[in-house]
């Protein structure tokens, strides 16, 4: 690292990592905002394979109830 004398002479310690253009960081904002979307959409889709299941089963167990043979079994 090294240390250079601001405008008002004090200590400043530089750090040991290369400066990123604006350019780099605006396309790692975009890249983190196409994951993100990306991640949002798997979790809806998730959301709405559980809601599917949830009304498959809610159906299926209206017609077990509605079928006094089958709800003997």
């Amino acid at each position: 690292m090294s240390e250079a004398m601001d405008t008002e002479g004090r200590q400043q310690t530089e750090l040991a990592q290369p400066e990123i253009s604006m350019n780099q960081l605006y396309d790692q904002i975009l890249l983190m905002q196409q994951q993100f979307n990306q991640q949002s959409a798997i979790v809806q889709n998730q959301y709405e394979l559980i809601e599917e299941q949830k009304a498959q089963k809610l159906t299926l167990r209206e017609q077990v109830n509605s079928n006094p043979v089958a709800a003997n079994v």
